[in-house]
Order: C-alpha cells, then structure tokens, then sequence
C-alpha cells in the first residue's frame, strides 16, 4: 500500500481508498489457494496486512483475544527484515496494532508512533475529510505458493497454537527464583537515545543484590537501591553490555582477518555464553491511552517474555512462554509472580 508518491505524503482520502481497496480484494480472494502475507520495503513507511479471511474476520472482545490475533499473524509473517519491517494489522472492529521487526527499532518508538495516531485521531475526531482523491491507487496484494505438505505442517501448527492461552503475569525476580530455585541471565532494554546512534543496552536484574532478595525480602531495599544505580548507569552510557559485544564483534573480525590467532579468552568460556542468553527477557514499555498493550515472545526456548506497562494505580503485564518447553510453565510462572507481590505489598505497606 502506497504512503507516499515521489516522496509527497498522500493524504487521507487517498489512504482511505487503498485501504477500502485493500478489504474488497480480501473478500473476492480464494482462501484456500495460498497464504498472502502482504509486501513492500521498508522504504515504505506504512505496511497493511490481512490475513485469510477467516482469521482477519475474527472480531476481539477482550484484550487477550486481541493479542492472540496479532501473535498469529507474527507466526505467518517471518519474512526477511527488509521485506517487512512495520506493519499495521486491523481487525474488522477497528481494534487495530503494529507488528514491528525488532531490529530496526525498539518498543518505546512503537508506542511512541501510536501514541502519536491517537492523538492525531482524537483531535480529528469530529472533523470531515475534505481532501478529495487525486490519485486511485490500488494497492498490490502478493501471494506466496505454499506446498500441500508445509500447508500441512502450518494447519497443525495452528491447532496447537490455538490451545488455551498461555499469557500470564511479568515474572520478577522474586518470582522465577520461587519458581526456579535460582536466578538467570536477565535481559530488560534500556533506552540510550540521547547518544547518537544510539539505541538501547542491557539492564541486568539478576544481581547479588536481587538474590540475596529472593533469600531474604529484609534486603528489598538494597536490592532496589541496586536496581536504580545499574538503571542509571546504562541509561547514561555506562552499561557493560554494548561495549562487551562490540569488543566481541571486533575480536571475531581480527581472528577472521588472521591478525588475531583466537579469540580472547572471555569470549571463549561458557560464561560468556550463558552471560548473554537470557531466560528472562523483560521491557517497560508504560503509555498512558487507555486499551494499548505492547507483547513479545520470549527470546530462548526455555525463557519467559515478559513487557510491563506501569499506569498510576496499577501495572500491565504481558508475560509469555513456548509451550513446547518442558522446563518453563507460565501458569506456575503466574501464581509465583502473584504470591510474590504480595509479599511485597505486605513488605512496603
């Protein structure tokens, strides 16, 4: 769908249209033929993407539903970044988001463009679109020929996908310790935008600190003052992960380049390895419009994904897990979590 034509935004008429375009080809296409999946570059700002029918009908009546229709869109939608790297999905009901490749920009931008289009929607609300349609464009709808066999394999894929949901809440520190016995590698993303070039490093919540926590909740508060000053640290440029990997890309080069004859030893012991793996992967991705909910899944197979949303008398929490992996159980994950809010409640209070 075209956004902009030698580099003039077009406006809203003509957007309308190809969308409008966009929904009669979707109802006059064969369903059973192949899997359309949309197309385009990312040299377009703006990709809209309907599913089969039967999926893109469906109509959400609860925020878990709607979360669920997205994530089965991001199981069909697995083509290269360059083919797709933002795309629009609306439901028939108007519930509508944004599937991002996660390379090219992090959660907060996302929410920070959809923030933006509901503001923009909210103070446009009750005025007509006057601009006429100078151009009828028609959107291109690309198809992807699907063997009998993969779409086979997909249908299968599908049932097991649509099992009971397995969304449950942000698992803490405190929480997968319960859960687990023991703390892992944590990833939670930390936004260093005021560098240029810059994009995001790693705040590491497994500390000492957080598990002494685990054994002893007297310690909250120092495991909390810890939180804060590594929080500090990388958000102003101090964190030890972007500076590692990159000291890691350039030794991999040297050695590849023969000026180098192995890599350093750091990079070589398995708690490298483990070190940046990250069984719990988490991210604060807090807006304030009512009804708008960022998910990811998690990022190893034995791991939880885990987004919070931090509103003024409550918290959002969109946790996931594979349920394929033996050793992760999202409803045991759920009740730990809770038990250890609790606590914490009655810690704080």
């Amino acid at each position: 769908m075209y956004t902009r034509i030698g580099g003039e935004l077009l406006n809203q008429s003509e957007i309308a249209h190809q969308l409008s375009e966009v929904v009669r080809m979707c109802e006059n296409r064969p369903g059973g033929t192949v899997i359309p999946i949309g197309g385009g570059s990312c040299v377009v700002l703006l990709m809209f993407v309907i599913m089969t029918v039967n999926i893109a009908r469906e109509r959400p009546e609860r925020i878990r539903t709607s979360i669920r229709i997205f994530l089965e869109r991001a199981i069909f939608i697995r083509q290269p970044m360059k083919s797709n790297c933002l795309q629009l999905i609306v439901s028939n009901d108007g519930t509508n988001g944004l599937l991002i490749e996660h390379s090219v920009a992090e959660g907060i931008v996302i929410i920070n463009m959809a923030e933006y289009a509901l503001r923009v929607s909210a103070q446009n609300a009750n005025r007509k679109i006057t601009d006429g349609v100078k151009r009828l464009l028609t959107p291109k709808a690309l198809s992807w020929y699907v063997a009998p066999a993969a779409q086979a394999l997909l249908l299968k894929q599908i049932e097991t996908f649509d099992d009971p949901d397995g969304f449950v809440q942000l698992s803490m520190q405190l929480a997968y310790y319960r859960l687990h016995g023991r703390l892992v590698s944590t990833y939670e993303s930390a936004s260093i935008r005021r560098f240029f070039h810059g994009r995001v490093d790693n705040i590491r919540a497994a500390t000492p600190e957080s598990l002494l926590w685990a054994l002893k909740k007297k310690l909250f508060e120092e495991a909390a003052k810890k939180q804060a000053l590594i929080t500090l640290e990388n958000i102003t440029g101090f964190g030890i992960d972007n500076h590692l990997c990159a000291l890691n890309v350039l030794a991999t080069e040297q050695v590849e380049r023969g000026k180098l004859s192995c890599l350093p030893e750091i990079f070589t012991d398995p708690i490298w390895t483990e070190t940046m793996r990250f069984p719990l992967s988490t991210s604060q991705v807090t807006t304030s419009w009512k009804n708008t909910y960022l998910c990811y899944g998690p990022v190893v197979r034995d791991g939880y994904g885990c987004s919070y949303n931090i509103q003024a008398n409550s918290i959002i929490f969109a946790p996931s897990a594979l349920k394929s992996c033996p050793t992760t159980n999202v409803d045991k994950f759920k009740g730990a979590l809770v038990e250890s809010l609790r606590d914490m409640k009655m810690l704080v209070t």
